[in-house]
């Protein structure tokens, strides 16, 4: 039976590019020996996936931002508006 891809309905090939830098992360804690320290498998296992979820955020925001700054508009600060609110 074929594996179900991931479609992430934008079209991106962020889960391409997620998977590969997932990956590395794991091959990096692998090779690091203050990982060692790990005294139960499931404890490790929880630690890296915590980071793959926090690099997946990053990597949602990052593709979020653009398309916002694709579609022509522009963030600015706070304080901008306080301005005009007279605030």
């Amino acid at each position: 039976m074929a594996r179900k891809k991931y479609n992430s309905g934008t079209g991106s090939k962020m889960p391409n590019a997620l998977k590969k830098a997932t990956i590395g992360a794991g091959r990096r804690i692998a090779s690091n020996d203050s990982v060692k320290g790990y005294r139960d498998i499931d404890v490790l296992k929880q630690a890296l996936f915590e980071r793959i979820e926090d690099m997946y955020d990053a990597a949602a925001a990052a593709e979020a931002y653009a398309e916002y700054e694709r579609s022509g508009r522009k963030s600015r600060p706070i304080s901008e508006l306080w301005k005009e609110l007279d605030l």
